[in-house]
Order: structure tokens, then sequence, then C-alpha cells
């Protein structure tokens, strides 16, 4: 079993045997609040010091990164969600009007980060608190560039 990692960055990412990853339950990424914030490796055969350290190394890049863009991250999800939500989710009740990408971007909020041994991000995101999806997370896929990898996905 692999030990916790504590990180004068990151903080302690305790290892969770069943999910087999490394987790944050608390991190503080913005003023908008905390998130879970996961190591993820390739596999159980590539845990050495040297892969967790190369791991660490590309989260804390990755994490000053998403905190310099969270709200630019933001509204390229709602961009690319917008007609979902007007089109097909959008009850009259909650917004009598469509709304639009700028207000969509605010209501939703990053909750989880999870760095993979490959150097991609998942994002997840919440649906805002009118739960514009029923509840479902909106998930991104980031490359190593943090580019968007495809269009934003809801899961849950």
């Amino acid at each position: 079993m692999p030990s916790d990692i504590t990180d004068p960055e990151l903080g302690t990412l305790a290892w969770d045997d069943e999910l087999a990853y490394w987790r944050h339950e608390d991190y503080p990424l913005s003023d908008r609040g905390t998130i879970r914030l996961s190591l993820t490796p390739k596999d159980d055969d590539s845990i050495s010091p040297n892969l967790i350290a190369e791991m660490v190394e590309r989260a804390r890049t990755s994490l000053h990164w998403v905190r310099r863009h969270e709200p630019d991250l933001r509204l390229a999800i709602a961009l690319r969600m917008l007609a979902l939500y007007n089109e097909s989710w959008r009850e009259d009740d909650l917004d009598e009007q469509p709304i639009n990408a700028n207000e969509f971007a605010e209501r939703i909020h990053l909750t989880s980060i999870d760095v993979q041994a490959d150097g991609e991000l998942g994002l997840y995101f919440d649906d805002g608190d009118i739960e514009m999806f029923g509840g479902h997370s909106i998930v991104a896929q980031l490359g190593t560039d943090h580019k968007l990898r495809g269009d934003p996905h809801l899961a849950g």
C-alpha cells in the first residue's frame, strides 16, 4: 500500500486503497472555495518515488495554472454547454429567458481536480445552486497543454 503524500504546497494527500489514488478532500483553490484534489497513478506498478515526485510536480504546476485561468475555464465550459442548458434543461420557473454564457459561467463551481499520471486533468464542476442539470456534475478533460479535450459532458 502506498504511503500518504505530504507536500508543503499541496498539503497531505491520503492514499485511498479502494479507489487507488491519493486525495485531499478540502484543498483551498480560490476565493470561490475548496476542492477535492486527487492524484491518480497509471497503475499499481507505476508507483515509485520518482514517479510520485513527477506527479506532485505536475499537480503543483497544474494547480497554479488552474488558479490563474479558472474564470476562463468556466467561461469555455459555459460556451460549450450553453445551448444544451437553454434548449433542453432550462425550466421557465427558474430562468424565464435563455441565459448567456457569462451567467452560466458564474453559476458553476469547480469542485474537484484529478491530476492523472500522464499529466492530463479531469475537472469536475457542480451545476450551480439552481442545479441547472438536475444536480449532475459537469466534467471536462484538459490535456497536458491545458486545453480542453473534447466537449465537457454531464456525469452522475
